[in-house]
């Protein structure tokens, strides 16, 4: 009797293997920074000691890509975020065939500007049924096209 549960379709599985898992209306992330991985060790705490609060920090890695990380200070552990977003607002076609109920916008770091921005190409692809493309410069797709299709 779980009447009020949906299924979040796994950020893991490329396309193929989402339409293999036969979701009935569930909920698929369409934009935003993947989490990457979760570390018991505070980025804050590391460096310049427990600030007592939760507060973003980038790190960067030896390829000059920066990665934001958000600590959660109650529980003294960090989530390390993807370092470009992730954009599906072009497989609009595949996302039907999924039987979506729900599309997930999930916002870090973003701006007020380009959380409306995000918020105005999405209502206008998947709600009025407009052609408008993704206006970030970059941005990724994880793993929809991955594998074999």
């Amino acid at each position: 009797e779980h009447h009020n549960i949906t299924t979040v379709f796994p950020l893991e599985l490329n396309y193929s293997e989402l339409v293999s898992l036969n979701i009935k209306n569930g909920e698929l992330v369409i934009y935003g920074r993947i989490p990457l991985m979760v570390s018991a060790q505070c980025q804050w705490k590391q460096t310049k000691g427990c600030i007592g609060e939760t507060k973003p920090v980038i790190l960067r890695d030896r390829k000059q890509s920066d990665f934001f990380v958000l600590n959660q200070c109650k529980y003294c552990y960090n989530t390390i975020y993807s370092d470009t977003p992730l954009c599906l607002f072009d497989e609009k076609e595949k996302i039907n065939k999924l039987s979506v109920k729900k599309v997930r916008l999930q916002f870090i770091d973003e701006t007020k500007g380009m959380v409306k921005k995000r918020l105005e190409e999405a209502i206008a692809i998947f709600h009025q049924d407009q052609e408008v493309v993704c206006s970030l410069e970059n941005f990724m797709k994880g793993h929809w096209k991955r594998g074999i299709e």
